[in-house]
């Protein structure tokens, strides 16, 4: 199975969960972390035309690099396709 076929069969199955468990037009919240993850799902839902996505990112501040990396998260979504993203940041 080649490359395009694993893609197309992994936006297929996201068009098809969204399809059985989402209206189309209620929000719809992605927990991201900026891993491999959660990244791909993110591509994933913005190419299968999800358009009332929000997406949410934590920073726990539990490493002294984590201000940084939320930072780059916060710039590398900025997406005019999404309908609002928070960014939380711990003031411990």
């Amino acid at each position: 199975m080649g490359k395009g076929e694993i893609i197309y069969g992994m936006l297929k199955r996201v068009a098809q969960f969204l399809g059985a468990h989402w209206d189309g037009a209620s929000p719809l919240l992605l927990g991201y972390s900026g891993g491999p993850d959660s990244k791909a799902l993110l591509y994933a839902l913005l190419e299968v035309g999800c358009n009332a996505l929000q997406v949410a990112h934590v920073d726990h501040g539990w490493r002294e690099e984590s201000r940084g990396e939320a930072e780059a998260i916060r710039s590398e979504i900025s997406y005019d396709s999404f309908a609002g993203s928070s960014f939380v940041q711990s003031r411990g």
